[in-house]
């Protein structure tokens, strides 16, 4: 852990390939508790570098009953490993990881729905654009030779 967190110190991170983490992801996505690596990541700091938008769930709460506050973050992860429990498909555990993205802008009064985001006045934590620049054409590419495969198997 020791070397990651050194890593992440130096900025070596910054400039990681987007692939080669798309496949660290992929990795931890895929495994039978989905939240281990993440968790790891988190607690180096990579997980701030490669999906800061995810890390930003983190000290957000929201209500899950009418007495009790849940940690977004937390509840991300416990979204995922049930994804791994029902062995879900990488497109459908990726899904799981990305569907609280916002909420980390939104006000606490509006939770647990987003707030409008064409009410805010600046997005902080949630920004698809940067996000969709390090990921979208790694993970067209990927369900786009899922599908392949998947046909090839019908075929």
């Amino acid at each position: 852990m020791s070397v990651m967190q050194q890593c992440v110190a130096e900025g070596k991170l910054a400039a990681f390939d987007p692939l080669a983490a798309w496949e660290i992801i992929t990795k931890g996505l895929m495994a039978e508790q989905p939240s281990r690596m993440l968790v790891a990541l988190r607690d180096c700091g990579a997980l701030a570098v490669f999906l800061p938008e995810v890390d930003a769930l983190f000290g957000t709460f929201q209500a899950a009953n009418e007495d009790n506050l849940v940690d977004i973050g937390e509840h991300q992860w416990r979204v995922l490993d049930q994804t791994a429990r029902c062995q879900a498909a990488l497109p459908v555990r990726f899904a799981a990881l990305l569907f609280n993205l916002g909420k980390a802008d939104s006000p606490p009064q509006h939770l647990p729905t987003h707030y409008p985001v064409d009410r805010l006045p600046r997005l902080t934590h949630c920004q698809p654009r940067l996000l969709n620049t390090r990921f979208a054409r790694l993970v067209a590419a990927e369900l786009g030779t899922a599908q392949r495969r998947f046909h090839y198997r019908l075929a």
